[in-house]
């Protein structure tokens, strides 16, 4: 099953592609160069989009555990004494 590199919103004037999609398409010979030049031409205030990736907000273990991602982040070494200090 091949995956979907490229979504097309007609309405709002966008595609929206992968990083795959975008590396093929930086060289002009390839299919997927002229695929974006020809979309172009079709709709010229069309605007072009690159998918990122969603960071998770939680993080679940093999063992079931469930973490919040970066909890600990904003903890500086005070805050940390203070936390021991509240479970002792």
């Amino acid at each position: 099953m091949k995956k979907v590199e490229i979504k097309i919103d007609i309405i709002n004037e966008t595609i929206t592609i992968t990083k795959a999609f975008a590396e093929k398409a930086s060289t002009p010979t390839n299919e997927e160069y002229k695929l974006l030049l020809q979309f172009q031409k079709d709709f010229p205030n069309l605007k072009i989009k690159r998918k990122t990736y969603k960071t998770p907000k939680k993080y679940t273990t093999k063992s079931g555990e469930v973490y919040r991602c970066n909890q600990y982040k904003n903890l500086t070494y005070a805050n940390k004494v203070v936390i021991y200090d509240r479970t002792a």
